[in-house]
């Protein structure tokens, strides 16, 4: 799956906006939810779940219609955190990053987990 620069770029602004929702779905008989994530604002919506999953090398599940939910982890959060990370190698800066020179994972959690609007089924 190729992810292009545009889709990490608009992924990282939307969630620097607070407009990256997390659906969390639990399943019957299964240990972890499944959790697709979405950004939303007035221009449309987009599933970046295939983006952080092919970023974070996340295990994925194929869901309805065709598409893929994170699976394998119950902190969503630190994968976020991890996307976050590895994108700021790829020169792809968060607002996080610009306004301090040192950081702590545990400040960047807690921005990722701040920044995301989280929904439970």
């Amino acid at each position: 799956m190729i992810i292009t620069n545009e889709t990490k770029e608009r992924f990282v602004k939307m969630l620097d906006k607070g407009q990256i929702i997390v659906i969390c779905a639990s399943v019957i008989n299964r240990k972890y939810p499944h959790f697709k994530i979405i950004g939303a604002d007035e221009s449309g919506r987009w599933d970046f779940t295939p983006c952080v999953s092919y970023i974070t090398d996340c295990k994925t599940i194929p869901v309805t219609g065709g598409e893929i939910a994170i699976a394998g982890t119950i902190d969503i959060v630190g994968v976020l955190q991890i996307a976050l990370e590895n994108l700021y190698d790829e020169r792809i800066e968060s607002s996080f990053f610009s306004d301090r020179n040192v950081y702590s994972t545990y400040q960047l959690y807690r921005y990722c987990e701040e920044h995301i609007c989280t929904f439970h089924l």
